[in-house]
């Protein structure tokens, strides 16, 4: 017989997504900058919610996580 497949988990949805930031940043390491952009495109939409509500929608963010790695550089 065949065992019905669990649900997946949010995080698991979020990883493929981390590392499509990283590899469109063209970074070799994984930072929290990608682990919060890629919350935007989740398929668990609650924190991209959260966030939009408290006024950071996924542009905003993105603008300022590249004004800030101009101003210091990236982590490599």
């Amino acid at each position: 017989s065949t065992r019905p497949t669990p649900p997946p988990r949010p995080a698991e949805g979020v990883i493929p997504a981390v590392l499509a930031e990283a590899t469109a940043h063209c970074d070799y390491h994984i930072g929290t900058q990608h682990l919060l952009l890629a919350l935007f495109h989740a398929d668990d939409q609650a924190a991209a919610q959260t966030l939009a509500r408290l006024g950071a929608g996924e542009s905003q963010v993105r603008d300022t996580m590249t004004a800030v790695l101009a101003e210091t550089g990236p982590d490599r």
